[in-house]
């Protein structure tokens, strides 16, 4: 058969001005976007808060809660609450129903005692409270969880057992760490109480309690039996960097446009979160339903019960170090592993186990960051004298005045003290292209290019066969 090469010539030639075409497609659509893209800046998903009024977390904040760069309230700011709450509670006759505000001056002074390092005499405070509460109202079934604020008894009854389970704990879990005797049994029956303030009013303070429950009840298993794999919140040893479950960056809105938000719209926004899915030993030993877990319900729960509660311990400091090293926050998981290697000493018999982990990490992420750990720990040193230097101030400011609860009353010390705290910064934002989709955009000018080229090719032929 002979070849006609003439027309072999001809569709070569036409696939080239086809392919020449496409080329100058291509060139056109990456030029389109590179001069129509654009970078907008939007809150990263963890700053949207599951509900409407919420506290999102953000890693300022946990910044903050490592190096101590918050304010605190003092001895004396305390003993002032306290003194409030006994006036009260006196000034209540002893065999009348109790008042919401007498009831509330029981839990405010039981606070300011175990504040103060006193929780027996605050545990003392809560029977009592137990006692009037139960002759005024009996204590209501529980609940389904709701927005709504609880109604007066059983805000007052979900309070009481909050408050007591909080203080047993605190009073007993140091002596755990210690391996005293009969401390089990009260850490026990403070998650008792922690468990049961839940089923009373399972949306307060959205859900940290549920955490509270599961720390301590992983916590007691760690004391017994150390778990293997896992660690209190269910974070696997193995378990490389968080990713989302879902969503895509489109979805993100502005800061403007977070408050309008429904549930459903913040729960799809919220998959972009990073997440990690919990240890099922864990899960089965602790209660957790075993979904997956976004780091920022416990990161904000830990932040929670170090500011408010219990004050920093190794084992929240170790667990926001293993958390923001597996969401890309090198610097502030080495200040919280530096926190757990100066509180180490708190761990008790479990020291052994956490302290050669806790030096690991300080000298991968050193190596990671790009500085020495010498260089690293004077810039946290700096950090950790600032926040102690500022909460030193704040305490002789309050015990300098005649009523430290008196309205703006710590105005003057303020105005003279800046704020400590760290606005949320870069990495508390999201930056997304608006070329999202632009292999779309570049296929479609390829495939028109494409197509003048064949017109022009197939134009080009006819009228060569045309001619001849």
């Amino acid at each position: 058969m002979q070849i006609d090469w003439g027309r072999v010539a001809r569709v070569l030639i036409a696939l080239a001005i086809t392919g020449v075409c496409a080329l100058v497609g291509f060139m056109v659509g990456a030029l389109h976007l590179t001069f129509a893209a654009a970078v907008v800046e939007r809150p990263a998903p963890h700053r949207v808060a599951p509900r409407a009024g919420a506290t999102p977390l953000s890693f300022a904040m946990v910044y903050d809660t490592v190096h101590g760069l918050h304010p605190e309230h003092g001895p004396a700011w305390h003993e002032a609450v306290a003194r409030r709450a006994r006036r009260t509670i006196g000034a209540a006759r002893a065999d009348g129903p109790a008042s919401v505000e007498l009831l509330d001056a029981y839990d405010d002074l039981a606070v300011a005692l175990d504040r103060l390092g006193r929780p027996d005499e605050g545990l003392t405070a809560l029977a009592e409270k137990q006692t009037r509460l139960a002759a005024t109202w009996p204590e209501p079934p529980p609940a389904r969880p709701t927005l709504t604020e609880p109604d007066p008894p059983r805000r007052a009854w979900y309070r009481t057992y909050a408050n007591r389970g909080t203080l047993r704990i605190h009073r007993a879990l140091p002596a755990l760490m210690r391996g005293e005797e009969g401390a089990r049994e009260t850490v026990e029956a403070g998650l008792a109480d922690i468990r049961r303030s839940i089923a009373l009013n399972p949306a307060a303070h959205f859900g940290r309690e549920r955490w509270q429950a599961w720390l301590v009840a992983g916590l007691l298993r760690a004391r017994e039996t150390p778990p293997i794999g896992h660690d209190l919140i269910g974070l696997r040893d193995d378990s490389g960097p968080l990713e989302p479950i879902g969503g895509h960056p489109g979805m993100l809105r502005t800061d403007a446009e977070l408050e309008a938000l429904d549930d459903a719209q913040r729960a799809a926004i919220r998959r972009r979160v990073p997440h990690y899915l919990p240890d099922e030993r864990w899960a089965q030993a602790v209660g957790h339903p075993g979904d997956p877990i976004p780091f920022d319900e416990p990161a904000l729960a830990i932040v929670g019960m170090w500011l408010y509660g219990g004050g920093a311990n190794p084992h929240f400091a170790l667990l926001l170090g293993r958390l923001m090293e597996r969401v890309d926050q090198p610097v502030i998981a080495w200040s919280a592993y530096a926190r757990a290697a100066e509180l180490a000493a708190r761990f008790g018999p479990l020291r052994a186990r956490f302290e050669p982990e806790v030096e690991r990490a300080l000298a991968r992420l050193a190596q990671a960051i790009g500085q020495t750990e010498d260089e690293l720990h004077a810039a946290y040193e700096a950090e950790r004298a600032r926040g102690r230097s500022f909460r030193a101030a704040q305490a002789a400011f309050e015990a300098g005045l005649a009523d430290p609860l008196a309205p703006d009353a710590l105005a003057p010390f303020f105005a003279e003290h800046p704020p400590i705290r760290t606005a949320p910064g870069k990495a508390d934002r999201a930056f997304i292209s608006t070329s999202g989709g632009s292999g779309t955009l570049v296929l479609a000018w390829v495939l028109w290019f494409a197509a003048v080229g064949a017109w022009l090719a197939g134009s080009r032929l006819r009228a060569r066969a045309a001619a001849g």
